[in-house]
């Protein structure tokens, strides 16, 4: 099973990339997960992995979409109950409203401001 997953997200990620080469479309499902992530990794003596990062970033980036209204409450707990089974870290004690307002700031600018 694991094999698969990791074949059908290569594969996707090339579908979605590969004509997007120069980055003309910033909507991206690829970028999921790495907007708060990257300054979270970089936080002195921080103790997370890439991937435990990155799922942090994607449940607030869930809770954040659930907010503003974009997924409904039951989307947010199928998400959680998901990670929580895959014994995926949600939180994390490095993640300050400061990182997650610089974090932002960045992906503004990464994005050409859009």
């Amino acid at each position: 099973v694991s094999e698969r997953i990791i074949d059908l997200s290569i594969q996707i990620m090339l579908e979605e990339l590969g004509p997007n080469l120069w980055e003309t479309k910033l909507e991206r499902c690829v970028d999921y997960g790495h907007t708060f992530s990257k300054l979270l990794e970089m936080v002195p003596g921080a103790d997370i992995m890439h991937g435990e990062a990155v799922n942090v970033d994607g449940f607030l980036s869930i809770i954040l979409s659930y907010m503003r209204g974009y997924i409904t409450m039951d989307t947010a707990n199928r998400v959680f109950a998901c990670m929580k089974s895959l014994s995926l870290p949600t939180t994390s004690p490095d993640l300050t409203s400061e990182l997650a307002w610089q974090s932002c700031k960045d992906a503004v600018e990464h994005r050409h401001g859009e």
